[in-house]
């Protein structure tokens, strides 16, 4: 959006049909008080209103493509592969920033070239906004995939230079792509890690990955299968003791500001 002198952000928002609350994710993003951002827009070719509302907001757009993909995660590797600056963040269509300097505090540890990778906290809101779970992360350890844990991934901003080294998601994968990701980036490869401990999105409830117990039993056991597959050390008992006792607990806490 605008030129600065610190590192430069790709930050990728991937829609499908995402009328109903694409808006306020555009407004979200587009009021950031980053100085360096780049706007990516990667849409399936929505045939709702989305690339009316895409539009609206084209302004405020850098690099806009409304194409089929095979997928949710086959647009963020397109948006990755279109991505030119030094950091890549991924908003979803449904969700939003919680501050206007959200991104700023994200991105600030990135002034430390040493640093590969940064993250944060999540609340997940109703469709009134409400928080009904609060996702407060830790600073990482190795090995901590393998008992249940991992970062919000909207919260997950990452060199792109690794995405070049290690990959981007794996489309393969039925679920836990994102996860996935993360434990190649982290358990893996083993990348500096800065945790901010602030909540910086608020996600809406019901996306991909969180539709049904089914699907969350099918998810969490595919984890401890790729858990397994990258050597991480992983009890599948303990793993979902610890996963469950996690959801729980995320659904009672909140934030001090939280309501």
């Amino acid at each position: 959006m605008s030129t600065s002198t610190k590192p430069k952000l790709s930050l990728i928002t991937v829609c499908f049909n995402s009328e109903a609350t694409i808006e306020k994710t555009f407004a979200s993003a587009m009021t950031q008080s980053y100085e360096n951002i780049e706007y990516i827009v990667i849409d399936g070719q929505s045939t709702d209103r989305t690339l009316e509302i895409i539009e609206q907001y084209r302004s405020g757009i850098d690099v806009l493509v409304s194409e089929p993909d095979n997928g949710l995660y086959d647009a963020m590797n397109k948006g990755i592969d279109l991505a030119s600056g030094e950091v890549i963040a991924f908003i979803n269509s449904d969700d939003t920033f919680q501050t206007e300097d959200s991104v700023s505090r994200l991105m600030a540890p990135f002034e430390d070239t040493e640093v590969d990778c940064v993250y944060s906290d999540l609340v997940y809101v109703n469709n009134v906004n409400k928080i009904v779970r609060y996702w407060r992360s830790c600073p990482f350890r190795q090995g901590m995939f393998g008992k249940g844990w991992s970062p919000a991934h909207p919260t997950f901003y990452v060199r792109k230079k690794f995405y070049k080294i290690l990959g981007g998601f794996n489309c393969q994968l039925q679920y836990g792509n994102d996860v996935d990701l993360m434990m190649r980036f982290l358990e893996k490869a083993k990348l500096k890690a800065v945790y901010v401990p602030r909540v910086s999105v608020r996600m809406l409830i019901g996306g991909v990955s969180n539709r049904s117990f089914k699907t969350i039993w099918v998810q969490n056991a595919s984890t401890i299968s790729l858990a397994k597959q990258y050597g991480i050390p992983c009890n599948s008992f303990e793993y979902i003791f610890k996963k469950f006792y996690s959801r729980f607990t995320q659904i009672l806490l909140r934030p001090k500001w939280g309501k």
